[in-house]
């Protein structure tokens, strides 16, 4: 019978026909799932980073936020969190908790939300809104007053405990915006805190270090003979005596002020870090890099070496032209000489323009 030819081949046009339309309907009635786990600890460390943002490059009032959070497929560049930033010794297993809920999770993507909380307004942008402002001509009107760039975020990726967490950020801009990086953070008292960043260029951070034991191994120390030491691991606002910051002690320079701010805000947003150093110093003559045991060692018995030298982070303008950090050489009883000092890069060079002994 001719409406029974080839049974078998219309079965299987059927099929295929069925199962693209269930498909179809499939992927149109499933968008992205929203964040559910840990909302509002995501969107709280979302809302902490872009309030950090637009204080320290005085952003726009308005903020743009792209509504769908990016995969590791989607980085630029490709980059794992543990291939660039450095655990704070003290919580390295928290670390590698949120670094195994990330290699979970890595290939997954949320829908955003307005669960933001902000003290400006803000627009979260589709993909397509996001492909065509990537795509626009320089100084074309992107259709947002004054948004110069759109604010991309991962999944915030937990430890165990839910008290540590990694996210990955960049941005879109007209030009190539080459500045995406991850960020550790650590919940104090019901608050989360930045921990660890990669944003700035750790060779101008060694520059600065190198610099400031160049011309003074021994701040205020008679003696000056002997093994430099250095302790490994940097202060931050809890370790220095007193804990103060840098705009206590140091009136900005009258033709940089807006630099000094800007550091002074990069202070405060990561005033809470330490960070492990490496044998990266430029200097003339041979370092030791003590771990935390060595230095009680050394503050139990004052021996081995004439002091030790301790440095915060550095903290840098927008632009990584002008700097902050704290410097304290520890020699027992006879000093304990904190000070914080501003620098300004000319050329390629850093220059000391101010420090003020505490």
């Amino acid at each position: 019978m001719p409406g029974l030819r080839h049974p078998i081949l219309a079965i299987a046009a059927f099929t295929l026909l069925t199962a693209g339309g269930v498909a179809q309907s499939t992927s149109s009635a499933n968008p992205l799932p929203v964040i559910t786990s840990h909302a509002s600890d995501s969107y709280a460390i979302y809302s902490l980073l872009l309030s950090e943002g637009a204080s320290r490059n005085t952003s726009p009032q308005h903020l743009a936020i792209a509504d769908t959070t990016v995969s590791a497929d989607d980085m630029n560049p490709a980059t794992e969190p543990d291939s660039e930033l450095q655990p704070p010794p003290e919580s390295e297993h928290a670390f590698y908790q949120a670094v195994q809920d990330f290699q979970a999770r890595r290939q997954q993507r949320a829908q955003l939300e307005h669960q933001f909380k902000l003290d400006r307004s803000y627009t979260l942008m589709s993909a397509g809104e996001v492909e065509g402002f990537s795509k626009r001509a320089p100084g074309a009107e992107s259709g947002l007053r004054g948004i110069t760039s759109i604010t991309r975020f991962s999944q915030v990726y937990f430890s165990a405990a839910q008290n540590a967490a990694l996210v990955y950020t960049d941005s879109v801009c007209a030009n190539p915006c080459a500045n995406g990086h991850w960020i550790y953070l650590e919940k104090r008292d019901g608050q989360w805190v930045r921990r660890s960043s990669a944003i700035a260029d750790p060779a101008d951070t060694y520059a600065i270090y190198s610099l400031l034991l160049h011309d003074d191994p021994y701040p205020g120390l008679p003696q000056k003979q002997g093994q430099l030491a250095i302790a490994d691991t940097t202060v931050n606002i809890t370790d220095m005596n007193p804990a103060i910051a840098p705009d206590s002690e140091l009136q900005p320079p009258p033709n940089n002020a807006e630099a000094f701010r800007e550091a002074v805000q990069d202070f405060r947003a990561r005033r809470f870090e330490r960070l492990q150093l490496k044998r990266d110093f430029h200097l003339d003559v041979d370092y030791t890099l003590l771990n935390p045991d060595d230095v009680a060692a050394y503050k139990s018995t004052q021996t081995g070496y004439p002091a030790i030298n301790f440095f915060s982070e550095v903290y840098f303008d927008s632009k990584q032209t002008a700097a902050l950090v704290y410097r304290n050489t520890f020699c027992g009883r006879l000093c304990a000489n904190g000070e914080w000092i501003f620098l300004e890069k000319t050329g390629d060079q850093w220059v000391r323009r101010s420090g003020l002994n505490i």
